[in-house]
């Protein structure tokens, strides 16, 4: 993610390896498969350029986007004992709208993911369930962004390259 929002090319070794290393059609966080991490990976491989949503890892991930997604639109860590986690829908929001996915046919019972990330707004701006704090906060406004974060790399293309003799 680094790499895309510098404007500098993501070496394939780097996309083989997060392609290489899905498990299931998710991505592991050091301590198993995760959403989160998952939603990251995604985000990375379209911001690269190199992957789009019709790739076989993509189509995985969303597929088990979709049967993870709640009645509420939002997503959460099968540990949580909340609604739904507002880092978790953030990331995989995010990563809807990286591929370019109509946020409406993601909606559930009448609520988009985004209404179930403002379901959990406080009082004083902070989003997030039971452990609401600046860092729920921030991944929660992640699923807001209506366009990808990074748009990836265009070649530069010479229309009349000059070529030049030794």
């Amino acid at each position: 993610l680094g790499l895309a929002a510098s404007q500098t090319t993501v070496p394939q070794e780097a996309v083989t390896y997060l392609v290489n290393n899905q498990q299931n059609g998710l991505w592991d966080n050091g301590f198993g498969p995760d959403l989160d991490t998952s939603a990251m990976a995604v985000i990375a491989l379209m911001s690269s350029g190199q992957v789009d949503k019709k790739h076989a890892a993509i189509i995985s991930a969303f597929a088990i986007f979709q049967s993870a997604q709640l009645e509420n639109a939002g997503w959460k860590p099968e540990w949580d004992t909340d609604d739904l986690n507002v880092d978790t829908t953030g990331w995989i929001t995010l990563a809807l709208v990286t591929a370019g996915e109509d946020l409406t046919q993601w909606s559930k019972n009448g609520m988009s993911p985004q209404d179930a990330l403002s379901s959990q707004q406080k009082e004083d701006g902070s989003i997030g369930g039971t452990y609401v704090g600046v860092y729920s906060t921030i991944e929660a406004l992640l699923g807001f962004a209506n366009s990808p974060l990074f748009t990836p790399p265009v070649p530069v293309q010479e229309e009349n390259p000059v070529l030049i003799e030794f």
